[in-house]
Order: structure tokens, then C-alpha cells, then sequence
């Protein structure tokens, strides 16, 4: 009876420090902490960054979205900034893997998305309603943008981009029923979320060592238990 009972102590041992362990990586908002610690740019900054700009913070000085020829000038797209009323942003259920880029696969099974969240980000596509009253699509990592929040959004630095997939269905107003608002690919592919990587790495690695030697110890005393 003893034996059975430390046998049910270890298996329930490692059970608790197993999910101790995942709800410690990978529980807490870590990729909003370290969006909302990421450099803000200056309109001259995102020019200069280009498509790398996409998904960081911009300064009040950055280009604002109220139609879509806002989202141009005469020599092609621009980095924008969109700020939005949170009723009017469409979400559309299909996620896409940012940090795979164009050869990610969209995913439409919410459930899936939250499990491999754990590992990478992911964005969802959502319907804008500007201003104007013209719709498009905008692509989101809505782990680091609470779209949920009533009220006006500020949006992370967004660029014209194309998608595998056909918003004509949602009514867009675009030229190309592929183009979207790409407001996250850059960001997640960054150097602050590179850094963020290897450290999330380097945690898991730590409780992996940790969670071993505590389980020996614990397996240890109760085989010494189960002897006496």
C-alpha cells in the first residue's frame, strides 16, 4: 500500500511541476511586455526601415489611415499608422504563422492557434472599416493588441502587402482582393523578439534541468519509503 501510495505521489509530483513549469514560460503576455518595451519610430525611421518597420510602435508623427489612398503616395506604398474604433475591426478566423512568413499555411481552428502561440506568433486577419466607409483587409497579432478593448486603437505600423488568401468575399474595396494591412511581420521577426526567442529557449532549458533534479529527489525518497 505504501508503494502504491508513493507511486501516486511521484506521478501527481510531476504532473504539478510539469504544469508549474509550462504555465511559467508560457502563461504570461511576454510578447505584449516586450512590444509595448520596443523602440517607438519616427516617421523618418520607418522609411528608412521600410518593410522592416511592419508591427512596431509609431510616433504621433507617422502617417494616419483615413481612406485607402492613404495607404500610397505617388512612389508606392508607405508605412502607415491605422487608428480604428475596436467596433469596427471584422476579425475573419484565419491566422497565419508571422514568423514562417508568405510559406505559412493559413489556420482556421482558433484551438490549434492557442497551442502553437506557445512557440510562435501568430497574426489573424480582420476587416477594416475606415473612415471613408471603404473595407480592407489588416493583419494583426492580436496577442499584442487588445482588440477586444472598446474604443479607439492605435494600431502597429502597417505596409500594403499580399496574401495567399481572397478577401473578396468580406466586400473589400481594394484593387486586389489579396492585399491586406500587414501591421506584425516585421516586429515578430525582429531583433527584440529574436532576443525574446532565445531567452524563452534558455528558461525552458533551466526548468527542464530543475524539474529533473527535483523529481529525482522526490522519486529518490519515496523508493527510500517504499523499503522501510
Amino acid at each position: 500500500m505504501i508503494l502504491i501510495r508513493s507511486r501516486l505521489g511521484f506521478v501527481v509530483a510531476s504532473l504539478a511541476v510539469a504544469f508549474i513549469c509550462w504555465a511559467v514560460v508560457y502563461l504570461p503576455p511576454y510578447e505584449k511586455i516586450v512590444y509595448e518595451n520596443s523602440p517607438v519610430l519616427s516617421q523618418e525611421e520607418a522609411d528608412e526601415k521600410r518593410t522592416r518597420a511592419k508591427g512596431y510602435r509609431g510616433d504621433a508623427n507617422i502617417k494616419r489611415v483615413h481612406c485607402i489612398d492613404d495607404l500610397m503616395n505617388e512612389k508606392g506604398y508607405i508605412n502607415v499608422v491605422l487608428e480604428i474604433d475596436s467596433s469596427d475591426l471584422e476579425p475573419t478566423g484565419i491566422y497565419q504563422c508571422i514568423e514562417e512568413g508568405e510559406s505559412s499555411k493559413p489556420e482556421y481552428n482558433k484551438i490549434k492557434v492557442i497551442f502553437k502561440r506557445t512557440l510562435k506568433s501568430y497574426g489573424q486577419y480582420y476587416i477594416a472599416t475606415l473612415e471613408s466607409g471603404e473595407r480592407f483587409a489588416v493583419f494583426i497579432n492580436d496577442s499584442i493588441v487588445d482588440i477586444k478593448r472598446k474604443g479607439m486603437l492605435q494600431l502597429p505600423i502597417g505596409r500594403v502587402g499580399g496574401a495567399n488568401i481572397d478577401f473578396e468575399k468580406y466586400k473589400v474595396q481594394f484593387p486586389y482582393e489579396d492585399s491586406y494591412l500587414d501591421c506584425a511581420s516585421s516586429f515578430a521577426t525582429g531583433p527584440e523578439m529574436q532576443d525574446f526567442r532565445f531567452m524563452e529557449k534558455m528558461a525552458v532549458l533551466v526548468i527542464i534541468v530543475v524539474m529533473v533534479v527535483f523529481l529525482g529527489i522526490v522519486l529518490g525518497i519515496n523508493i527510500g519509503n517504499s523499503r522501510k
